[in-house]
């Protein structure tokens, strides 16, 4: 997927509100970093899958060693993002790993779709932006689109 963050960096990136509450996107009741959200949407990816998920696999999904995945998983669970018991999103994590998945949906639209880039060049830009886009742009990018699976 590119260049590696390290852990270091990942804890000076700034924070992207992931999940506000219906009526309003201005209060967000959980904020992440992108790597942050990286391992959200890694191990919402692996909980689809048939088996249930594990740090190797998680960390294999980030490209990263066991103990990298082991420290990252420490830090979602602190932020009410991972299971304390087990490897799995809370409710919290959930919400916030779907609508992390629909900003990159969005943010594939727009760099694929609207701005024309190849397949090839699009996905990692989208990987890049989707963080960053606001509820508006998602909506406005996703607006009469059908819903991916």
């Amino acid at each position: 997927m590119g260049v590696q963050e390290s852990d270091s960096t990942a804890q000076k990136s700034t924070p992207t509100p992931v999940a506000a509450d219906a009526s309003t996107s201005a209060r967000p009741c959980s904020e992440v970093s992108a790597r942050e959200a990286s391992y959200l949407l890694a191990l919402r990816e692996l909980e689809r899958s048939s088996s249930p998920p594990t740090q190797i696999a998680l960390a294999r999904a980030q490209g990263v060693s066991g103990p990298a995945a082991l420290e990252m998983v420490r830090r979602l669970r602190t932020l009410g993002l991972v299971e304390p018991d087990r490897l799995a999103l809370t409710v919290e994590g959930t919400s916030a790993a779907l609508l992390l998945a629909s900003r990159r949906h969005a943010a594939h639209l727009l760099t694929h779709e609207v701005l024309g880039l190849d397949e090839a060049d699009a996905q990692p830009e989208a990987e890049r932006l989707a963080p960053n886009l606001s509820a508006a742009i998602t909506r406005r990018l996703l607006a009469g689109r059908p819903e991916r699976p």
